[in-house]
């Protein structure tokens, strides 16, 4: 009977699943991760060049990851205001929304442009980047730099088509300026345009070309499908209430993350200075990783717009039911695919390299990682769609408070004190991931997230 019981409620969780948020989750995933992977692209192709050109990019792009969290302030508010007004059918109000979301968004990219391009080198210096590595890469940054305004309007775009659940289209995009990407990558390194001998240049400029393709096809994909672009005379229907709103969900979800970036680069600092076996053995395990991380954010992003729907429909109590049905099935993906990744560790990290050293710490590493990505997945699901619920302060002083002084405090204690080195931060960071997974899921199961509808 119990087992009988317990079949039914699992075929229930999947059916939901299958119905509600596969059919956005599967695109959004390799959408998400193809976009993200390009920057793994020039570390792959650039492996095969040399270890201190991987260091350079690797630090480069941590760097970027950085910059670029400052658009989720924006991209974050106009998610959460978008699904919430399609679930209310709010929609006279959609296009004021994206294009104030895109208009703030750029302005925020060519500040830290400028940022990146004057003060980019100083910055990877107090951080411990070795010099040859910054002096390697200074061309890819200063090119990536310039165009991380394309990165900030394409977040807007897909943002805006996604809550409109047109992910396959989004999706298409992304295989077409990955392809792009790599076709360009082949063509500096080692086709018809090596002789240039540009290397890391050659690299940055496609993936910039291939990212701006991107931006155009998705600006004339939201005409077509959502019947609507950012424009300026859209701009005109801002009111301050909508603009305070942006604000004041935006900033919050932005901390949260962006304190993340913070406690890494700090970890990463003292990475840097073991020299660059723990420097490429962090880059690798990353790349390696990345699609545990994607397959999970594929979901929480599905949850973030249902939720929105959900909460804007007034249905909360199916809103929670869904989202514990998604952290039940993200789990079970995530400790699959990193016990996978950690099993075969050395044919994994064997792609990048063939250095004993860089292979054994990868492989500890990876066994550590499995239980940093159960409580990553517990932190994705739940505060996404908490953001989609409009919950977005918690998340961010639990952020702030549990980061800082587990991950950092643990990580740095066992890294220095006991000389563990990269193992002791991995450790600080699944201690981190733990802790606030833990306070998210009280948090879930009490009433005060039902209390932040914002349309």
């Amino acid at each position: 009977m119990y087992n009988t019981k317990r079949k039914e409620t699992f075929s229930f969780m999947f059916k939901n699943f299958k119905r509600d948020i596969f059919p956005l989750a599967w695109p959004i995933f390799i959408e998400i991760g193809l976009f993200m992977i390009m920057g793994n692209i020039d570390v792959v192709m650039l492996s095969r060049v040399g270890e201190t050109v991987v260091s350079a990019v690797g630090n480069m792009n941590q760097m970027f990851n950085l910059t670029a969290l400052m658009f989720s302030v924006v991209t974050s508010a106009s998610a959460i205001l978008i699904s919430q007004s399609i679930g209310a059918k709010k929609t006279s109000e959609l296009p004021t929304i994206v294009s104030l979301a895109f208009a703030l968004n750029i302005s925020f990219a060519l500040i830290l442009g400028l940022l990146v391009i004057f003060f980019g080198s100083s910055f990877l210096s107090l951080i411990n980047v070795p010099l040859e590595s910054i002096v390697i890469g200074r061309g890819y940054m200063l090119i990536v730099g310039s165009t991380l305004f394309v990165h900030a309007g394409t977040l807007v775009l897909t943002t805006t088509l996604r809550a409109h659940k047109h992910t396959k289209e989004v999706m298409y995009i992304s295989v077409l300026m990955n392809v792009l990407n790599v076709i360009g990558n082949y063509a500096f390194l080692f086709g018809p345009l090596a002789y240039l001998n540009m290397g890391v240049v050659g690299v940055a400029l496609s993936t910039a070309v291939s990212r701006s393709i991107g931006l155009l096809l998705n600006y004339r994909l939201c005409n077509r499908l959502v019947h609507f672009t950012p424009r300026v005379r859209h701009l005109k229907k801002v009111t301050k209430d909508l603009f305070v709103k942006m604000i004041r969900l935006g900033s919050p979800a932005a901390i949260e993350p962006l304190s993340y970036q913070l406690v890494q680069v700090i970890m990463f600092s003292y990475i840097n200075s073991y020299g660059h076996v723990a420097i490429n053995t962090r880059v690798y395990v990353q790349t390696a990783t990345w699609f545990v991380y994607l397959a999970v954010l594929a979901i929480a992003q599905a949850s973030l717009i249902m939720v929105g729907e959900k909460i804007g429909q007034n249905r909360t109590d199916e809103a929670r039911s869904m989202v514990f049905n998604n952290l039940k099935i993200s789990l079970m993906i995530s400790f699959t695919m990193s016990l996978f990744l950690a099993i075969n560790s050395r044919f994994f990290i064997g792609m990048f390299t063939d250095n004993e050293a860089i292979l054994q710490l990868a492989s500890t590493i990876l066994w550590i990682d499995v239980i940093l990505e159960i409580g990553r997945t517990f932190n994705l699901v739940l505060i996404l769609s908490a953001r989609g619920a409009g919950d977005v302060r918690f998340p961010m002083i639990i952020a702030i408070i549990v980061m800082w002084i587990v991950g950092l405090g643990v990580g740095v204690t066992l890294a220095t004190v006991f000389n563990m080195q990269l193992v002791g931060i991995w450790i600080g960071l699944t201690c981190d991931e733990w802790v606030r997974g833990l306070l998210m899921m009280l948090r879930w199961r009490g009433e005060k997230w039902k209390q932040f509808k914002m349309v």
